[in-house]
């Protein structure tokens, strides 16, 4: 039996909903994915629209329910948001900001320390 991949989303706009659906219409079978609240109408939409993802009420349900956190806000917002959130050690980072420094994003998100840039 394959391990249940447990996907999480921070900011759900343009590039995370096109990762998002990329990863519903792939063959990718095991993976479960978490979407933060930020943008409610792509949110709920992509939740509706595929079995495999879930809307949450809060940002901090992400990293508490996630393995692979991919976080997508606009850079004026990510160290507003992200501050405010609580990250465990073995998750993994992937950030979709273009203009948030690896070094500014490590202190953030410590303790994890599983962190890589994927910019568009």
């Amino acid at each position: 039996m394959k391990k249940i991949m447990n996907l999480g989303f921070i900011g759900i706009g343009k590039i995370a909903s096109a990762v998002i659906e990329g990863l519903c219409t792939s063959k990718i079978e095991n993976a479960i994915l978490r979407l933060s609240p930020g943008n409610e109408e792509n949110s709920r939409y992509l939740a509706k629209k595929y079995s495999n993802v879930t809307w949450l009420e809060s940002n901090q349900d992400v990293p508490d329910q996630s393995e692979v956190i991919f976080i997508a806000l606009r850079p004026p917002q990510a160290e507003e948001i992200l501050t405010r959130l609580t990250f465990k050690e073995n998750q993994i980072i992937i950030s979709l900001i273009l203009l948030l420094k690896y070094s500014d994003l490590s202190k953030i998100v410590a303790p994890a320390t599983t962190i890589c840039r994927a910019i568009p």
